[in-house]
């Protein structure tokens, strides 16, 4: 039974990296996979519970992943260097999936019915939310959960230039972009996504 479950998962998942999610029907699913239509509603309500399962996946291992490279600060400067190590450790892992990589980037294709662009933001703010919790009193007031995601979607745009300039460039842009962010964050200063995306308009 675990077999036929992993195989839904896998197939799904690559069809839904090649054509979207939105695009592909549980029937084309079933004939991909070669089971029986029956033995897909054994595992899934429908096609957004199957989607689901596979988001759940994703942030099982990216929390699993990311988390293990954090400490608990004990001031802004090691707050500063885990909010950095965050971010590089986040868009490593969300460049290994495309699924993620189009939603960060806010492609419609991407997403399906149930799980909208609103949603999507709002699960991560959740996410990190839990983290935040976790900090010392003192330090949970340098952060907001909101403009954090703001500050992690606007970082994933740069995903987007993946493609077309060579890895070690890639690599040094992200990172630079992470240092400049995580320092706008902590600054007096009130940084505003418009502002960010003129700065960092192309590599």
């Amino acid at each position: 039974m675990k077999n036929i479950e992993d195989k839904i998962l896998k197939t799904a998942e690559s069809l839904f990296e090649k054509y979207g999610v939105r695009r592909i029907s549980i029937d084309e699913i079933v004939k991909k996979s070669k089971i029986a239509r029956s033995s897909f509603y054994r595992f899934f309500k429908n096609k957004e519970d199957l989607f689901l399962r596979i988001l759940e996946n994703y942030k099982t291992q990216g929390v699993k992943k990311i988390r293990s490279s954090l400490f608990p600060p004990k001031n802004i400067e090691e707050l500063k260097q885990i909010m950095y190590l965050r971010l590089i450790g986040k868009i490593n892992f969300i460049a290994q999936y495309r699924i993620l990589q189009e939603m960060y980037l806010g492609n419609t294709e991407y997403f399906s019915e149930e799980v909208d662009i609103h949603m999507f933001f709002n699960t991560n703010v959740e996410m990190f939310k839990k983290y935040h919790n976790t900090l010392p009193e003192k330090l949970q007031e340098k952060l907001n959960p909101e403009k954090i995601i703001e500050m992690d979607f606007l970082f994933l745009s740069t995903l987007q230039w993946k493609k077309n300039i060579p890895h070690d460039c890639f690599k040094e842009f992200t990172e630079n972009t992470a240092k400049i962010l995580v320092d706008g964050i902590f600054s007096e200063h009130t940084w505003y996504k418009s502002q960010l995306n003129e700065k960092f308009h192309s590599p």
